[in-house]
């Protein structure tokens, strides 16, 4: 499967430098969750670490908000116009893509979107901090119930990983989310969780159970 998009991506790009459109063309990729762990779950008849996949030294895996869930590689490309073999540090999300491709269609401002126009802070330089914003997680399932938010370097999660409890941490300091500073930072955790609590109430309230309990349609 991996050499499969691999040649599929360099064909992708081969024929955008052939027509001279790779200039007028802002590429992007991206994983959409981090690696599963099947083998902590039973879902299939394979042993941990068979499955071709690795979260390295994050925490969690695909399904939970750890870094090792949601983490993952985002690449951007667009010659002449973005800086090459660049990294950013601060996080961004696909949510930022549909404002993103808007402005760099020439289009207005997106109003209402839940994502930023990432361009700003890619050109002419690549911005030291990034947009100032908090990202929001929620996943509501059958199985599970992880939340979570995340400004600048501080994160405040709560799931399954963190027994249901919160836990606050640096991810600048602490990628592998080892380090619960709840005690030590007891004002940060507030306003973060404060934060999602309000963003949390302008969504719909999750549907899959009631949906669940429907007799089939005939």
């Amino acid at each position: 499967m991996i050499t499969s998009v691999d040649d599929a991506i360099g064909e992708v790009l081969s024929r955008l430098r052939k027509s001279g459109r790779d200039k007028n063309t802002l590429v992007v990729f991206f994983s959409d969750n981090g690696a599963p762990f099947y083998g902590s779950q039973g879902l299939m008849p394979i042993k941990v670490g068979e499955n071709a996949s690795s979260n390295g030294v994050l925490s969690g895996w695909k399904g939970n908000l750890l870094e090792g869930g949601i983490r993952v590689p985002f690449l951007m490309s667009w010659p002449g116009r973005l800086p090459k073999g660049e990294a950013v540090s601060w996080p961004v999300s696909t949510l930022d893509l549909t404002p993103t491709f808007l402005a760099a269609a020439g289009g207005p401002p997106m109003k209402g979107a839940d994502g930023v126009d990432l361009l700003p802070h890619l050109e002419p330089k690549i911005s030291r901090s990034g947009p100032d914003r908090a990202l929001f997680w929620r996943f509501h399932t059958q199985w599970c119930r992880e939340e979570a938010v995340r400004r600048g370097p501080w994160k405040w999660v709560s799931g399954s990983l963190t027994k249901n409890e919160p836990a606050l941490f640096n991810i600048t300091e602490d990628p592998s989310e080892k380090k619960n500073l709840m005690a030590e930072h007891p004002e940060i955790a507030e306003s973060l969780q404060k934060e999602f609590a309000l963003w949390n109430r302008t969504l719909a309230a999750p549907q899959w159970t009631t949906l669940q309990t429907q007799p089939p349609k005939k």
